[in-house]
């Protein structure tokens, strides 16, 4: 299927050709989605299935109507296809309840459409519906790649041409999944969250969608009285719940930006989004939501065009440290990073490191020492704070 986007069982089932379609068996048939369309007349040409396919026969060849159906039902659920649509009427004139349950055991799609439907025109245009799906997701990827990254102006009427409304509004997001800090997404999971977003945004709100390996990013309608949390848990939750039902261990996290109206912040409610997505990876949460108002001081380090400036700030101040942990074995610089944490508290950083808190005051003492001055200074303890959280920004 490499990167085509398909169409949902739903949205074939919209054509006029299927008005008199009868369902047989298949659930949730907005999230099947279909990537090609055939005619097989024989049980044997299964080798002909692909992944995504949606089968047609009339059963002109079939020798034994109820063995040959079953026949392709089960290769088609061995080969990745998609369903089967009986032709009814000339020589398949009932469907046994056999073969309908079987269809629901392996999870396939079974329909029937009368006879005198012309099967060729249902396949033109099943095609003709991935055509328009491809190129205008293709357009979409291209009108969010400049919105994104600021590389050329998008003007107005494209945007309207996508349903924006700078009136109403809008919402940076991106939709990753909780292990993938330090890897890019896959093939699956990118289309497992991408088919997600599709099937679980709420009908009131527009959805542009970029699919980038390191988390989908969305431009997205709010739903006017709705709060930027309120958009983002209801988001996400739908989402975890989606992706759930084929792969119960995978937790989604999501990055939301601040709510605005007009095209001219679009750019800037995007990045804000990327960078609650970035603190995700940064602290490697399981699954989740982080908020670009809740970013504090990171905040400023994202501004910052030269990071190298940070990393002068962490050697500074706990380089040396660094040094003293290196050359002895010892680690100090966590010690100093749970007493910290622990709000300079002896006994409760004694708890969480599994010593005797005579051990901790004679660490935090050597730490003094190294350092050349005491943690009590209010403003000494404001720098290694701020270093801490340097080293967890830039991953040092």
């Amino acid at each position: 299927m490499n990167n085509l986007k398909g169409i949902s069982v739903q949205e074939m089932l919209k054509l006029p050709q299927f008005q008199k379609a009868q369902v047989l068996a298949g659930s949730d048939l907005g999230s099947r989605m279909l990537f090609g369309a055939h005619v097989i007349e024989a049980s044997e040409s299964y080798t002909w299935m692909r992944p995504g396919d949606m089968i047609f026969t009339s059963g002109v060849a079939f020798k034994d109507q109820g063995k040959d159906i079953s026949a392709i039902i089960q290769n088609i659920s061995g080969s990745g296809a998609v369903g089967l649509v009986l032709e009814e009427g000339k020589y398949i004139k009932n469907i046994s309840e056999s073969c309908v349950k079987l269809a629901k055991t392996l999870g396939v799609v079974l329909l029937t459409i009368p006879f005198k439907v012309m099967v060729s025109d249902v396949i033109a245009q099943i095609y003709y519906l991935l055509f328009q799906k491809n190129a205008q997701v293709q357009s979409m990827q291209d009108v969010m790649e400049k919105l994104i990254y600021g590389r050329e102006p998008v003007d107005v009427q494209t945007l309207a041409d996508f349903s924006f409304h700078p009136e109403k509004k809008h919402l940076g997001v991106v939709v990753g999944i909780a292990s993938q800090a330090d890897r890019e997404m896959t093939d699956r999971e990118m289309k497992l969250l991408s088919n997600a977003v599709h099937n679980t945004a709420d009908s009131r709100q527009n959805v542009m969608l970029y699919e980038d390996r390191g988390g989908l990013i969305l431009l997205m309608e709010m739903i006017q009285q709705d709060s930027v949390r309120k958009t983002a848990e209801d988001l996400c939750g739908k989402i975890q719940a989606y992706v759930a039902k084929t792969d119960p261990d995978i937790r989604v996290c999501l990055g939301a930006g601040s709510s605005f109206k007009g095209a001219d912040r679009i750019q800037e409610g995007l990045k804000e989004a990327r960078q609650a997505f970035r603190m995700i990876q940064v602290c490697r949460v399981d699954g989740g939501i982080r908020y670009y108002h809740d970013l504090g001081i990171y905040r400023i380090f994202f501004s910052l065009p030269d990071k190298s400036v940070l990393d002068g700030i962490y050697e500074d101040t706990l380089g040396k440290l660094k040094e003293y942990d290196e050359s002895t074995g010892s680690d100090l610089v966590q010690t100093l990073r749970i007493y910290l944490e622990e709000r300079n508290s002896i006994l409760e950083t004694a708890k969480r490191l599994y010593v005797h808190r005579n051990t901790v005051k004679y660490r935090i003492g050597r730490i003094e020492e190294i350092l050349g001055y005491e943690l009590c200074d209010g403003n000494e303890e404001f720098r290694l704070r701020l270093a801490f959280k340097i080293k967890k920004f830039r991953g040092l």
